[in-house]
């Protein structure tokens, strides 16, 4: 067999925590993930990069959604890789339903993939979906344990590092010496110096001969990138400033690797928070209420909603954000003052922590 088949995903991204157990999956099965990048800023560079992208895939999985179905960004990436497909019989199109929706008119009559329960049921049907093109691509599939284990299981699945900065100047209000312009060129330099790290981050997890050298962001399979800026409240009542957030994300990162840049590196590499995302397999019907209970019972939750999870403190200002459904669990750490962050987290043991979260499970 080849080297690894490209396998490239497109979805909307208010779709990302369901799609990351797939991209995942696809990258324990041994294809080289690329994930559609589009949170960026850069415009038509972007949809030129991301068609380039489809056109080198070997396989494109489109996340079907109620969102993604009226998204024209995923629309229009269906569109071209269908195109590509009947011209150049590349890349192979594989519909992966996360969700109950209509399926495009394009789409009508394929078969798809139901992924709409969890990865555990549909793993079976996503190594069927990829099967029938390995000996024309030229790849092997390895080997999963798709039987459900004699106990439950807890893998990291991604690794997302974020480096948060905030503008100097300010905008608005009565005695403001700035004016907008002046701070949007700052939160733009503020962009390009964190995109920087953003490489030095990548460069640490993934090997160079994998990242693409000639892309204006950093651009790697089995991971994602994203950058945005949002306006906050300058230092002056009525006033507005920007706030800069870059994320680098890994696909089943090396554990090690993980350890070693958390007790050491986060400071170097300009690391503010840092969200792991875990997948139990099979997975817990009562997790939600089971964890929300144990935090509950020790801390006070300091706040809670369906998206973001519970929010709790604990010594020297680190501030946790525990999310899960039945088959993920997720946690976000950051501190309150930038300076505090990597003692911290060098000192807290997610696994310790989780094992903790778990106990007592059915």
């Amino acid at each position: 067999m080849g080297e690894k088949a490209a396998a490239f995903i497109s979805y909307t991204h208010k779709d990302r925590g369901k799609v990351l157990p797939l991209a995942s999956y696809l990258s324990r099965l041994g294809l080289k993930v690329w994930m559609d990048t589009k949170e960026l800023i850069g415009g038509q560079l972007i949809v030129h990069e991301i068609s380039k992208a489809i056109s080198e895939s070997d396989l494109y999985f489109v996340c079907l959604s109620k969102d993604a179905v009226q998204s024209q960004w995923v629309l229009h990436e269906l569109n071209t890789a269908l195109t590509l497909e009947t011209t150049k019989s590349h890349p192979k199109v594989i519909p992966v339903m996360i969700e109950k929706c209509d399926l495009p008119i394009a789409l009508t009559g394929r078969l798809y993939v139901d992924m709409t329960g969890s990865l555990s049921e549909a793993k079976n049907k996503i190594r069927q979906s990829i099967q029938p093109y390995s000996i024309e691509l030229g790849i092997a599939i390895l080997e999963e344990k798709d039987k459900i284990p004699a106990k439950r299981e807890l893998f990291l699945s991604s690794l997302s590092l974020f480096m948060i900065d905030e503008t100097v100047k300010y905008y608005g209000g009565a005695f403001t010496e700035f004016d907008k312009d002046e701070v949007e060129k700052e939160s733009q330099s503020l962009v390009e110096v964190l995109r920087k790290r953003a490489n030095g981050v990548l460069l640490y997890f993934v090997d160079v001969l994998e990242i693409d050298l000639h892309s204006p962001y950093p651009k790697f399979p089995n991971g994602d990138y994203s950058e945005k800026i949002d306006d906050i409240g300058g230092d002056l009542v009525g006033t507005v400033k920007k706030k800069v957030t870059v994320e680098v994300q890994i696909l089943n990162p090396n554990e090690s690797k993980v350890s070693k840049v958390i007790s050491s590196e986060l400071e170097t590499l300009g690391v503010n928070k840092i969200t792991y995302t875990f997948i139990i397999s099979p997975p817990a019907t009562n997790l939600v209420q089971h964890i929300l209970k144990r935090l509950q019972n020790r801390y006070v939750i300091l706040e809670w909603d369906t998206k973001q999870g519970a929010k709790i403190r604990l010594p020297d200002d680190l501030q946790l954000w525990v999310w899960c459904n039945e088959e993920q669990l997720r946690l976000s750490v950051e501190t309150k003052y930038e300076f505090q962050f990597e003692k911290s987290a060098k000192e807290f043991s997610v696994r310790d922590f989780i094992k903790w979260l778990l106990e007592g499970l059915e």
